[in-house]
């Protein structure tokens, strides 16, 4: 698991992780940062959304309409993002038992459970990132330069 902190002093930990969803992303790796972190220095920078985390994100057998999660740890009624072939489809579950759901619409033998629905899932803006960099890097180039010049500088 990756984990991020900010550090006492204010800045941000650059992430490189790899993609849980290999079947849209590949084995391609994200650069970035948790926006938890970055809403703390930042909150223009966050967006929130109501949306699917693949905190599921296995094959699983079903039969009907219901579908063995084998230890699911789902509570009743939240709801599930499923692919059934070409199909995607979203339902809120009933819990059967601790590897059974059962939801609204009867599905092949074999599907694919994404994940659960959260409302609090947090979108970085990049192009505010990249704004507000750009803006910090504009007002360090011409202190820097000024320091490259003087004679402080030119000792070493």
């Amino acid at each position: 698991m990756v984990r991020c902190q900010s550090h006492p002093d204010g800045h941000l930990e650059q992430l490189l992780c790899p993609c849980i969803d290999k079947i849209q992303y590949g084995s391609q790796q994200r650069v970035g940062f948790f926006a938890q972190e970055v809403e703390k220095v930042l909150p223009g920078a966050v967006t929130h959304l109501k949306d699917f985390i693949p905190n599921i994100f296995r094959r699983c057998s079903a039969e009907g309409n219901c579908i063995t999660i084998v230890g699911h740890g789902l509570s009743e009624g939240v709801k599930v993002r499923i692919m059934s072939g070409e199909e995607q489809l979203e339902s809120n579950v009933h819990v059967i038992d601790e590897n059974t759901v059962q939801i609204d619409k009867a599905l092949e033998k074999d599907v694919f459970v994404f994940g659960t629905e959260v409302d609090d899932f947090r979108v970085l803006n990049y192009d505010y990132l990249a704004s507000v960099s750009f803006g910090v890097l504009n007002t360090m180039v011409p202190a820097s330069r000024e320091f490259c010049l003087s004679p402080f500088f030119n000792k070493y």
